[in-house]
């Protein structure tokens, strides 16, 4: 015979939610029952503090940090400031010391073709003396000097060699003028200049020597003068 239907008593587990199971979803307020603990909650929740987002690791996939500057500045072009100074237009030294003494040689041989030519004009028939143009020494100093100052710039070496050449074309358009001297005042003509500078070298020096004075001699370092003062004011000028 079936027994009659009786309402549940308080504390006989009736109307109990079941246990969650574990790794749910977090339970908020108490515990459950059954003694079970609780697992800790695998998102940041309500009651949990927030933990700081980890910062990514430089790789692929993630931007790239900016490059630190370097302690010591990076290198700033020319003209900026606090980079290297520009360069100074014409400043800087053309060295070419082939052209340079190319240019001294054919300076010399010309210098000493026009002081030869007004050494002879020089002259004076009526009187039988000879002067001495100084300031063509300085010109032909001048033009021996030319190349090494624009293309041997700060070489003291090719300086000093055109002051050398100077002072052979100084001596050599002497030469020259009194071969011409000779030629048509003591010969006639025949022989002629150049054959008496190839021919008769000895003669040519001591007709040259006997006519020269202390004076004549020391005049001759004009030329060399010249050109040493020429190639030291521009490389003084030009820095």
């Amino acid at each position: 015979m079936s027994q009659p239907w009786q309402p549940p008593q308080p504390g006989d587990g009736a109307g109990q939610q079941p246990p969650q199971q574990p790794g749910g979803a977090p339970q908020y307020g108490p515990p459950q029952p059954y003694g079970q603990p609780q697992q800790p909650p695998q998102q940041p929740g309500y009651g949990y503090p927030s933990q700081p987002p980890a910062q990514p690791q430089p790789g692929y996939g993630y931007p790239q940090q900016p490059p630190q500057p370097s302690p010591y500045g990076a290198p700033q072009p020319y003209g900026a400031p606090g980079g290297y100074p520009a360069p100074q237009p014409g400043g800087g030294r053309q060295q070419n010391v082939l052209l340079a003494i190319v240019l001294s040689v054919v300076g010399a041989l010309l210098g000493a073709l026009l002081y030869g030519l007004i050494y002879q004009a020089m002259f004076d028939e009526s009187t039988g003396e000879l002067s001495q143009p100084f300031y063509i020494l300085v010109l032909v100093g001048v033009l021996t000097g030319v190349g090494p100052a624009l293309f041997a710039r700060g070489n003291w070496g090719i300086y000093i060699l055109a002051a050398v050449l100077a002072l052979a074309a100084g001596v050599g358009g002497e030469l020259f003028g009194t071969a011409m001297l000779v030629s048509e005042y003591m010969t006639g003509g025949d022989p002629g200049t150049f054959e008496i500078i190839t021919s008769y070298p000895g003669d040519l020096w001591d007709a040259w020597d006997a006519d020269n004075e202390t004076v004549n001699y020391l005049a001759l370092v004009l030329p060399a003068v010249g050109a040493i003062g020429l190639c030291a004011g521009l490389q003084r000028r030009n820095g």
